[in-house]
């Protein structure tokens, strides 16, 4: 949702923290959301996130719900294109752990873009090639 708020509504952005965040498909690891057209709500019973789901929700009989519109978001992933990131106007704190669903050097391009920490200079996107 920042990223979204950054490029589409970069008037009402002061500073953007973009935690676990990829521009595009190739940004996660090759294979992680394979199946997952597949997944089942009973599938993630007992699992943290059922867990905390029934511990937080106000409404927990919606689990089912929550999960199918997941599969949605998760096959209709948002893009954006390596422009749209270097024009990004707000300063950017990209985060990601030690394990995470995005690829380090994706985190590193999209640093890149955004000047790669000096602040007046971005990268051409032609020089990121693997």
């Amino acid at each position: 949702m920042a990223l979204r708020l950054g490029t589409d509504h970069a008037e009402r952005v002061g500073r953007l923290v973009l935690a676990s965040v990829s521009f595009d498909d190739a940004g996660l690891h090759p294979g992680l959301l394979d199946g997952i057209q597949d997944l089942q709500p009973e599938h993630l019973h007992g699992s943290e996130f059922h867990e905390e789901y029934l511990r937080t929700a106000p409404d927990p009989a919606g689990w089912a719900n929550l999960v199918t519109k997941m599969k949605v978001l998760d096959a209709n992933l948002p893009r954006w294109t390596p422009e749209q990131i270097r024009e990004l106007a707000a300063p950017t704190m990209i985060v990601l752990a030690d394990v995470d669903i995005v690829q380090p050097e994706h985190a590193v391009h999209m640093f890149r873009l955004l000047g790669g920490g000096v602040p007046g200079e971005q990268c051409d996107d032609q020089q990121l090639s693997p």
